[in-house]
């Protein structure tokens, strides 16, 4: 049976390598699932934790314990107990956790020891007496170097006397020297020896491992450090010591160790130890990564919700040509079902063999689709925008129980297409497979309108949703991914778009044969009767080049609006390219000193030519900007507001702003502005919520108390960088809204009112905005405030979820242009296959070849070209609907601009040129399997 099955298989070899393909792609997408997002998402923690090692110069995989002990501890108290048991948990911590630890350190101090230099005499004790800390640091001598002396030797030395070593800050602040010997008069060893220390180094850090020093040891600023043998030498069990012991132990575990698997139990386990503390007074426990953990659960849900929906239209696309190609080649073998049947094969041997028939394609599918996957997974991972990648550090996949879960699926949906329509066909005898084939009633769906149905379903979707845009914003602000309803809302609109092309393409088809149903000529005449009399067999390759063409449009403007209005939204909030504020100096002490009210706030301006003339910058410009001003008029009380005082030409050519966010260019509000020195723009919220009008004069004052006066003449919406709406958290996450207001003046203008006063500068690079750093290094210079649109713009595009739509977009959209191009070849050379008899005829009536060319030609356009443009117009009105609805999915919490529905003509192009080139190569391929059809063997066959 399965030498019977391969020669079926290669007497349709072409059908069969397109379900191959179809059911590769269809495994490699749905194993590349689960493959990438676990991906992405270890790619998203462990950069998270690296983050915060070069922004805070500690490592955030660190938990830390504290206990303390006071003066005369007994052992049986509970507090000793807990002293002893939080040293336990540190050396326990990472096993409980189940990951390695770079580093546990205990540092344990001695509290406010009294030391006094050798040889001092006893009435002057007192006056010569250091006070410090006396402790040991685990490791301490494997992780430093020696600046003078040597390090310390363990225990109690022959003569007694106990060996410690400084930092350097400690060795100036205590005023010792190595070499120096000091007696303890409150402590005494365990054998009640009297306690002498020598100081014999002073070290630093080795700088070999950043990650052991949690700080620097320059912080050590009091402290002596010995061994740990001869710290216990003198601490014993820590039980009745006169000076108060305080316990350090940091836990600093390997992040790299912390995966997707085990990041909740490490969050989980992290809240179990901080609540189990609450009730220990006198000890605490902190970690630095409960932050990112926590940040990685709520994001990690988000991503994942989100990349799976977005898939969705593929697997269904998938799923859809699977389901054709597998009907087409059941379709095809039909009559030979009957055959097989009506000489004895049983229904269960006939199932058989497209059992194993769809098992060896699926066998295959899985061999070359999950490897296919690994590859995806890279592609996903350096999509930058949509049909856009960068070289990013490859992703690390690993192939998982869910990774081969999510194959298999795919490979038994193959199968199932193929062994469904085998089993309705092999119930059916010769007579039977007769009669369905010269019945041509509609299809149930069309009878009981499930087209109408479900548009009515997406379209009902649409309009629920509209009225819940503020929910929606909400959800996603609390960290809820994309709605699948919502997505799922636009699929069906697409099926049902699809659906009601096979309505309309025939009646379309109809209307103009009959308009010119006595002037076509015998080739157009007897074209348009093929089309409308074989409208079942359309009915596939019409759905499915609607259906395709409309995702693929619709995938191409969900990523380019998502792209394009998060990076307006950035350009918008920035203001320009950078934005810096430098540190300047000024006489707040003097102010804050100054007890009769008489001594003003006063500036010292740094030099600010150095940006115009910076190599890079394109256009600067200064730009006042106090965020805690107040305005007044005469109706209305003391307000605070936002004022900008601006040069307006450098500020026009400098900031970016959108043109259409104005009812008029805001060049013509600049130019306003710039007709009289004390004309300033407003908030339009000002208007609405103040009562301002044009013409009115109001008083701004700044947070230093300058004041100044203005004519409004103008009401803005929107101006770069200025958003209408503060948004304050509270601490149990209540979100509150409070209006914005905004002064806008000359810069000159209100300088001369308030004097110096700290100005920020607005810079539009030439190029990129790498400049701005090497400067920064090279002068030392630092900031008070700085942005850099083009770093936040590559931040977001390194977001897990931006780089998953874009690639996941991308590589559908890549999808739909091959399952479009296989489907529609498959399709057009199978209809003439099944048309040779047909042919044949009209060649022996004398048809000549350029009429059957034209006849084909005029199938060409009725079909596939109306399908094309139903298809192209389904994506368009798809997009215009439902992509407001998923940006909402995107946006951030500070979005000000509206949202636009973005659309790159290359795009549609692409897609369009596609599909012609498709067109070109079927008609040179049917045409020439045409022109091979020799009459005589054609109509042999019709007589047999």
């Amino acid at each position: 049976m399965f030498k019977f099955v391969l020669r079926k298989m290669l007497n349709k070899k072409w059908l069969v390598a397109a379900l191959l393909i179809g059911n590769v792609l269809l495994t490699a997408i749905a194993a590349s699932s689960p493959m990438y997002t676990r991906a992405s998402l270890q790619r998203m923690l462990t950069t998270a934790f690296s983050d915060y090692v070069e922004e805070n110069g500690r490592y955030a995989s660190t938990a830390y314990l504290v206990a303390t002990l006071n003066e005369g501890a007994r052992p049986e108290g509970a507090n000793h107990t807990n002293f002893l048991a939080e040293d336990a948990l540190a050396h326990d911590m990472a096993s409980r956790l189940g990951i390695e630890a770079r580093h546990v350190l205990s540092n344990i101090s001695l509290e406010n020891v009294s030391l006094v230099p050798a040889g001092i005499e006893e009435t002057q004790e007192k006056d010569a007496a250091v006070t410090a800390r006396v402790g040991w640091l685990s490791g301490l001598e494997d992780h430093s170097k020696m600046l003078s002396g040597r390090m310390y030797s363990p225990g109690v030395g022959e003569d007694g006397v106990i060996e410690a070593v400084v930092s350097e800050r400690a060795m100036v602040g205590l005023r010792v020297y190595v070499g120096e010997e000091f007696t303890v008069n409150k402590l005494t060893l365990r054998d009640g020896s009297p306690l002498k220390i020598r100081i014999t180094g002073v070290f630093e850090s080795d700088g070999l491992d950043d990650s052991y020093w949690y700080k620097s040891p320059a912080t050590f600023t009091d402290k002596l450090f010995m061994s740990e043998s001869s710290f216990k030498a003198i601490v014993g069990d820590y039980s009745g010591l006169p000076v108060k012991v305080i316990g350090l132990w940091f836990v600093i575990l390997d992040y790299n160790r912390i995966t997707v698997d085990n990041a909740r139990y490490i969050y989980d386990s992290d809240a179990e130890f901080r609540l189990f503390h609450k009730s220990r007074t006198n000890a605490s426990y902190y970690s630095y990564y409960t932050d990112i953990l926590e940040a990685y659960i709520t994001d990690s849900a988000r991503i994942s919700v989100t990349l799976r929906i977005l898939q969705i239209p593929i697997y269904a696309l998938l799923a859809a040509f699977i389901f054709m190609v597998s009907g087409q080649i059941v379709g095809l073998e039909s009559s030979e079902i009957a055959v097989i049947k009506s000489r004895g094969s049983s229904r269960r041997q006939i199932l058989l063999i497209y059992l194993l028939q769809s098992s060896v394609i699926a066998i295959v599918s899985l061999a070359l689709g999950i490897p296919l996957a690994a590859l995806i997974c890279q592609i996903l991972g350096s999509a930058n925008a949509f049909l856009e990648f960068v070289s990013r550090k490859a992703l690390k996949v690993e192939f998982t129980s869910a990774v081969f879960a999510y194959a298999a699926a795919g490979a038994v949906l193959s199968v199932a297409a193929m062994v469904i329509p085998a089993f309705r066909l092999a119930k059916m005898s010769i007579v039977g497979q007769k009669q369905k084939k010269r019945n041509s009633d509609r299809p149930l769906w069309q009878r009981l309108f499930l087209d109408v149905i479900l548009l009515a379903v997406s379209l009902y979707g649409l309009y629920t949703y509209n009225g819940q845009k503020e929910l929606l914003a909400l959800k996603v602000e609390e960290g809820a991914g994309l709605d699948p309803l919502l997505f799922l809302s636009s699929s069906l609109f697409i099926i049902a778009c699809g659906l009601i092309s096979l309505r309309v393409i025939p009646a379309v088809v109809w209307l103009i044969y009959r308009i010119g149903k006595k002037r076509w000529t015998p080739a157009l005449y007897a074209s348009f009767l093929w089309v409308l009399r074989s409208k079942g067999s359309q009915r596939n390759i019409i759905a499915f080049l609607v259906i395709t063409l409309a995702i693929g449009i619709f995938n191409a403007q969900t990523a380019r609006t998502v792209n394009s209005n998060e990076e307006d939204r950035i350009r918008y909030t920035v203001g320009t390219d950078i934005v810096l504020e430098e540190r300047w100096k000024s006489n707040i002490e003097d102010v804050a000193e100054d007890e009769t009210g008489t001594v003003r706030l006063t500036y010292y301006e740094p030099d600010s030519r150095k940006y115009y003339e910076m190599e890079g910058a394109e256009l600067v410009t200064r730009v006042i900007y106090d965020g805690k001003a107040s305005c007044a008029s005469a109706d209305n009380k003391w307000t605070s507001v936002t004022v900008m005082g601006i040069n307006t030409k450098e500020f026009g050519q400098a900031a970016y702003f959108k043109t259409k966010l104005m009812p008029i260019h805001w060049y013509k509000y600049l130019n306003a502005m710039a007709r009289s020195p004390n004309a300033v723009l407003v908030s339009s919220n000002m208007a609405k919520k103040l009562g301002y009008k044009l013409g009115d004069t109001i008083t701004y004052q700044s947070a230093g108390g300058f004041n100044s006066q203005g004519i409004i003449y103008g009401f803005v919406d929107y101006w770069p960088s200025y958003n209408p709406t503060v948004r304050t958290t509270a601490s149990d996450g209540t979100v509150s809204e409070k209006d914005n207001y905004l002064v806008v003046a000359n810069f000159s203008y209100v300088q001369s009112r308030w004097g110096v006063t700290p100005y920020r500068i607005w810079m539009r690079a030439a190029e990129d905005t790498d400049f701005i750093y090497s400067f920064i290094a090279e002068n030392d210079i630092s900031f008070t405030y700085f942005r850099d649109s083009t770093a936040e713009i590559i931040e977001l595009k390194n977001d897990p979820i931006y780089q998953g739509t874009n690639g996941i977009l991308t590589v559908g959209f890549a999808v739909v242009l091959v399952l479009c191009s296989v489907g529609f070849l498959i399709y057009w050379v199978m209809s003439i296959r099944g048309r040779e008899l047909l042919f044949g005829i009209f060649r022996a009536m004398g048809m000549t070849m350029r009429e059957i060319l034209q006849m084909l030609i005029n199938e060409q356009i009725f079909i596939t070209g109306i399908s094309v443009l139903l298809g192209v117009g389904a994506g368009l009105l798809a997009s215009r609907l439902y992509i407001p609805l998923v940006q909402i999915a995107y946006a951030d919490a500070d979005t000000v601009i509206p949202l636009e529905i973005v659309s790159l003509p290359g795009d549609l192009a692409r897609l369009l040129i596609v599909v012609a080139a498709v067109i070109v190569v079927c008609m040179i391929l049917l045409g020439t399997l045409i022109r091979r059809i020799k009459i005589s063997q054609a109509l042999k066959l019709g007589e047999e």
